[in-house]
């Protein structure tokens, strides 16, 4: 059995692919591409980092960088589909010690506010885990982008967003640090 210490997962980044459509309130609405949009993390296990992906997820983004105050990210996380190419760690990740993905088999997370910054955007919102919700500031870029190539989509955009949500997972103790 592998054994976790500290937080447990400290950090997600994705690479989201979108296709678009204008909606009347001036903002963009995004749905991502599952094809092609991955959702990673980063955690810690026995002092030393390893990298992992989430296979399953959701994401849909109001976004336009001239109405952030009606701009959201709504993004909804399948835990059971975690892989970090260790099925040993993969097994204790998913199990009652970190996500516990018998009795809470999903992550969501939905901002409540976006602003701007020098290196992009920035926004807080809510992340449930364990049936527990606390406030994650993310970072983030976006930008436009021609859609890939053989895409069905109109032109698609491209955001890091989950850059720095931490302590995710359960503490040594066993009590839920979303």
């Amino acid at each position: 059995m592998n054994s976790f210490r500290g937080p447990g997962l400290i950090a997600a980044s994705a690479a989201l692919f979108f296709s678009a459509a204008v909606s009347a309130a001036g903002v963009t609405s995004y749905v991502a591409d599952g094809a092609q949009s991955r959702l990673d993390f980063t955690g810690v296990q026995a002092g030393a980092e390893f990298k992992g992906v989430f296979h399953k997820f959701t994401a849909a983004v109001d976004f336009s960088a001239d109405a952030l105050a009606t701009s959201h990210f709504d993004v909804q996380i399948d835990l059971g589909s975690e892989d970090s190419s260790d099925k040993d760690r993969d097994q204790t990740i998913k199990g009652p010690d970190i996500f516990d993905v018998a009795h809470n088999p999903t992550a969501h997370y939905v901002t409540k506010a976006i602003t701007k910054t020098a290196n992009g955007y920035s926004a807080v919102g809510a992340l449930t885990l364990h049936g527990v919700t606390k406030d994650v500031p993310i970072d983030f870029s976006f930008r436009r982008r021609p859609a890939p190539p053989n895409s069905r989509a109109a032109p698609s955009s491209n955001a890091w967003i989950l850059a720095s949500a931490k302590a995710i997972g359960k503490a040594q103790s066993g009590s839920p640090t979303p």
